[in-house]
């Protein structure tokens, strides 16, 4: 039963890569907690937290990522893991970003509207870039190669000055998230 259990643990379907500033700055962890997959408007699963580890909590930008260990797996007709990138992907290549928030940054409406927006990697990366994609609410969702099926980061925020998107960067931190995974198996 302990195999089970472990191996349980360390399965791909109980990691949830989130933003960091999603959780009180004032919480020593994440857990208990709950996380809520959203398959539609009227549909969702929820799954309790084990435990959880948040990289920064320096707010919105490139540091602002976390990772929730789920109680039990998710099954693949609810989500299936992607993996976090080892690197970023070469100009051109095809960029989405999923969200829950607002569908017009400017005015707030359509709140937690699925929404998945696509576009070519052409710019450089720094803290985000324009593009006026994210909306309050995105916070958390993914940011995606389509391409290469890989996950590059999480939905941070974006600086109301300049409308530039920010985001937490999973492939920069990829090897702090893939210890603190490796240490709850």
């Amino acid at each position: 039963m302990a195999a089970l259990a472990a191996r349980a643990r360390s399965s791909p379907r109980t990691w949830v890569l989130t933003a960091g500033h999603c959780f009180a700055a004032g919480r020593t962890d994440v857990a208990p907690w709950q996380f809520e997959f959203r398959k539609s408007a009227t549909e969702s699963c929820r799954y309790d937290t084990a435990e959880g580890y948040v990289h920064s909590r320096g707010g919105a930008g490139a540091d602002d990522v976390a990772l929730l260990r789920l109680k039990q797996a998710v099954p693949s007709r609810v989500a299936r893991p992607i993996p976090i990138a080892k690197s970023w992907p070469s100009y051109g290549t095809k960029i989405a970003l999923m969200g829950y928030g607002c569908t017009n940054r400017e005015t707030g409406e359509g709140a937690g509207t699925k929404r998945f927006a696509s576009f070519r990697y052409n710019v450089t990366w720094d803290l985000g870039w324009v593009s006026q994609g994210t909306c309050p609410g995105d916070s958390g969702g993914a940011l995606l190669n389509v391409d290469g099926n890989e996950v590059l980061g999480v939905l941070s925020g974006y600086r109301t000055g300049n409308g530039r998107d920010l985001f937490g960067d999973a492939v920069t931190h990829r090897a702090v998230l893939m210890a603190k995974i490796a240490s709850w198996q």
